[in-house]
């Protein structure tokens, strides 16, 4: 269209006057703003297509750093019923900010009324709250984010100052403001899927989820010939806890034992309530020695655990079972589980607090343990 407009014979002979009155910079200017509109749609796509948290707040990093470099920029989201979670960045790098915020509850009525990107000295004038924004001024915070769906608040994102330049423009506002609208939803939809599949108590991955990840890596195990290893761990004695201190007690120590597995475990390992005090982790691409010496390290790191409750100092110890797929054992996954789960058996028999990895001729001995005990 403009390649056409540029060759019109009018267009030719009043080329000066048409430059005079600003016709080409306008031109220019909506190019720019086409070619910008493209960019965005881009991202839209892309950001839409990405199906965990993690890997969609890489993908808005980048985005932010073709534009700029904000000092620090963190995520702060939360579903209903559910502590807020952190995801922070400092000069676009992973970091761990200590903001003492406990909910977003205070704020929600504020961004759904009013559910746009705003200057944070703006938003401390009107939202008068000192309480509130006070906590996140160790941040120093410039612009602050609202991610508003249709069941109110999720989330608020805070970009602080940029590194080597001056104040944010307008039109980087606008740019943050626009990408951040498509970065909301695709986080709504991110926060839904994962409250579906996940345990509300621990934030682990439920049974159902792990039962289908389970599946999905004995099949890519064997299709590439690749190590699959797998942990059944049980909490020892749990009973006594809920019967000596009350149920309260009970819970803060599950939520201990998910606190050490996320702490303990690889990026890639998959770690689930499986039910009650039982807990399974998936271990991909990963031998029959290396699930030992994982399930050693997150036993010893139970271990270490000291749950500090109404005065009373609570000690944890779990037991664990260990099975693995390797070219020897092509089993299914009820079979996997159940070798693990007889190794568990065998690690409570055997005085508990410790780990014991299926090998064959197990089954046999654990059943005949079993046996004698039921007489």
């Amino acid at each position: 269209m403009y390649r056409e407009f540029g060759n019109n014979p009018k267009v030719i002979e009043n080329y000066t006057l048409l430059q005079q009155i600003g016709v080409f910079r306008e031109i220019d200017n909506h190019k720019k703003r086409i070619s910008e509109l493209e960019q965005l749609l881009k991202q839209a796509t892309d950001i839409f297509s990405k199906t965990n948290l993690e890997s969609l707040l890489d993908y808005v990093i980048d985005c932010i750093s073709d534009n700029f470099i904000p000092g620090k920029l963190i995520f702060i989201l939360q579903d209903r019923n559910a502590r807020p979670r952190f995801y922070g960045y400092k000069n676009l790098r992973n970091h761990n900010f200590n903001i003492e915020l406990s909910s977003l509850e205070p704020f929600e009525d504020f961004f759904v009324k009013y559910p746009r990107t705003i200057h944070f000295e703006l938003f401390e004038f009107q939202f008068q709250r000192p309480e509130i924004t006070d906590k996140l001024k160790n941040f120093e915070p410039e612009i602050i984010v609202p991610i508003v769906g249709l069941n109110g608040l999720y989330g608020i994102i805070l970009i602080s100052s940029k590194i080597l330049e001056s104040h944010y423009t307008d039109e980087e506002i606008h740019y943050i403001d626009r990408l951040m609208n498509f970065t909301s939803i695709s986080i709504q939809n991110n926060i839904h899927y994962l409250s579906a599949v996940t345990d509300s108590k621990t934030h682990l991955y439920n049974h159902i989820f792990f039962m289908k990840r389970l599946n999905e890596e004995i099949e890519s195990a064997e299709e590439y010939s690749l190590g699959l290893g797998l942990i059944v761990l049980d909490i020892d004695h749990f009973k006594n806890f809920n019967d000596n201190y009350g149920h309260l007690a009970g819970d803060m120590v599950i939520q201990r034992i998910a606190s050490a597995l996320n702490h303990t475990l690889r990026r890639t390992d998959v770690a689930a309530r499986f039910g009650g005090e039982e807990f399974t982790v998936l271990l991909p691409n990963t031998n029959r020695q290396q699930t030992w010496r994982i399930a050693e390290r997150l036993r010893t790191a139970i271990s270490d655990e000291i749950v500090n409750y109404d005065g009373h100092k609570l000690s944890v110890t779990a037991s664990l079972g260990c099975s693995s797929v390797h070219v020897l054992n092509a089993v299914n996954a009820e079979e996997l589980i159940r070798q693990a789960d007889t190794a568990l058996y065998e690690s409570k028999s055997n005085g508990r607090n410790r780990t014991t990895v299926f090998r064959p001729g197990l089954l046999v001995s654990a059943t005949i343990i079993r046996d004698v005990q039921e007489v």
